[in-house]
């Protein structure tokens, strides 16, 4: 089961696009490992939105979480190397 979380905010550094993943981060201790999904700007999809803009976002989950006001949001992308071992 997949639940899915909407939130908004000011970008305060970066920019951030539908496919990053995202650190829930309440009170210093992380709650929730989340994706983002879809991004808004001004009420309208946007492909991305950077720092200093108000956006919206869709966040999707494997379990359910209740966003908090003060909550932060960390995004973060994670690549999958595969390594081969010669003989």
């Amino acid at each position: 089961m997949k639940e899915e979380i909407i939130a908004g905010g000011e970008v305060t550094s970066g920019k951030i696009y539908p496919g990053l993943l995202t650190r829930v981060i309440r009170k210093k201790e992380q709650i929730a490992e989340v994706e983002v999904t879809k991004v808004q700007r001004q009420q309208q999809e946007a492909k991305d939105v950077i720092e200093g803009e108000m956006c919206g976002l869709s966040l999707k989950t494997k379990k359910k979480v209740q966003l908090e006001i003060g909550d932060k949001l960390e995004f973060f992308t994670r690549e999958v190397v595969s390594r081969t071992l010669k003989s």
